[in-house]
């Protein structure tokens, strides 16, 4: 018996070194199987992870697709009252020697003595989708609806270019391109006035524009109808091209921005009317919200007819100061220089304006006016004006160019 029992403890190692392999191979089993388990977790959970950036993919392109198709709205609302030493049947038959013919100008801001309402403008703007944006301005007044502008622009043209079609205020100049809210006084300037109407260059056609993101330059081409019936107005086809190219420079606290114009075209008698334009803007920052703006333009005018070669230029100068972006006050002198061979005499126009502005949506202007540029029945007159204008903006408004 005591051999037997020295035999079994003596087996007994050998019995515990097979257990411990046959757990070994088990937990080596096991481990495989939760190895195998993890790679089926994870394949599901980045399959789960595909699915759910598949889903978010297409919720934020379903997203976009309202945005784009959603427009951003606003309404622009113009009145005024106004006091003028000439009554209104006089002022509106008067002229300008060698632009204006006497009962042709139009008046659309500030007609009458007393109280106007001067338009209401409505704008839509829409991002059509990665390729294209949309604008529309329609301007409302107490005797009509119209377009102001209708047009489409490019946004995924290569070597930073675009492309713009349909009605627009053309890119010739600096203070066309902006709707009479953004100006800094209530009409436009007189030489501009002259040469292209209150409202400055607007037309139907194609822009092309190459905007450089590494130098401070903008060029531009234009091939317009040639509507305007100022200096163009030729009807049998397009006839007004233009080309511009501006630049732009911070020095510090101060910006700089020039600009040479040229325009090009047909005028009503069929023969070519050219005009040269040149602007020169400086702006000093004060303050974070105050600035100084000195603003120069100078248009030079040739148009021939069937007679003669009208040679006129003249050039506008306006310095406004703006404190904390809420109240300022600027001076504005514009004058015809050269008007031949019609006219000698220099025309201008003085302006001084003071500025209450309690929000980015809406405006108090007080302004003053002496207007030597206007002939009333073959004579000279010299008209005072003054005028409080107001100026609210509704909705998500926009700058436009």
């Amino acid at each position: 018996m005591k051999r037997i029992f020295i035999a079994f403890f003596a087996f007994l190692p050998l019995f515990a070194q097979t257990d411990t392999e046959e757990l070994k191979k088990l937990i080596e089993k096991q481990n495989i199987i939760i190895k195998k388990l993890q790679k089926r977790v994870e394949s599901l959970e980045n399959e789960k992870k595909h699915q759910m950036k598949a889903e978010l993919k297409a919720h934020l392109h379903e997203e976009e697709k309202e945005k784009h198709n959603i427009p951003q709205i606003s309404l622009v609302l113009n009145s005024s009252a106004l006091y003028r030493d000439i009554s209104n049947d006089l002022y509106t038959n008067y002229s300008i020697p060698g632009f204006i013919e006497e009962g042709t100008a139009e008046i659309p801001f500030n007609p009458d003595r007393g109280f106007n309402f001067n338009y209401a403008e409505f704008n839509l703007h829409s991002e059509v989708d990665g390729y294209f944006d949309a604008d529309a301005i329609f301007h409302i007044s107490k005797d009509s609806i119209e377009i102001g502008e209708a047009y489409v622009t490019t946004t995924n043209l290569p070597y930073d270019m675009s492309l713009k079609g349909g009605k627009f205020k053309s890119g010739f100049g600096y203070i066309n391109a902006y709707h009479q809210h953004r100006w800094n006084f209530s009409y436009i300037p007189l030489i501009y006035e002259a040469i292209f109407g209150p409202e400055g260059l607007n037309e139907q056609g194609i822009q092309f524009q190459w905007n450089s993101h590494s130098y401070p330059l903008s060029v531009g081409f234009e091939a317009l109808q040639g509507k305007n019936d100022r200096s163009f107005g030729y009807t049998s086809s397009n006839s007004l091209y233009t080309c511009y190219m501006k630049t732009h420079k911070k020095f510090g606290v101060f910006s700089i921005n020039g600009e040479l114009s040229l325009a090009s075209g047909k005028n009503e008698s069929g023969h070519n009317t050219t005009v040269y334009g040149a602007h020169f803007i400086a702006k000093k920052s004060l303050s974070e919200r105050s600035e100084i703006l000195w603003q120069n333009e100078y248009l030079y005018r040739n148009k021939k007819n069937d007679a003669q070669t009208l040679k006129q230029s003249g050039f506008y100068t306006e310095a406004v100061y703006m404190y904390n972006n809420e109240i300022g006050g600027g001076l504005r002198y514009g004058a015809i220089l050269k008007n031949e061979p019609d006219f000698s005499e220099n025309l201008d126009r003085y302006s001084a304006m003071l500025v209450f502005k309690p929000t980015e949506f809406s405006r108090l202007r007080l302004q003053y006016s002496k207007d030597r540029s206007k002939y009333i029945d073959n004579e000279r007159k010299e008209i005072d004006e003054i005028m409080l204008e107001l100026n609210i903006i509704t909705g998500t408004h926009y700058h436009q160019k």
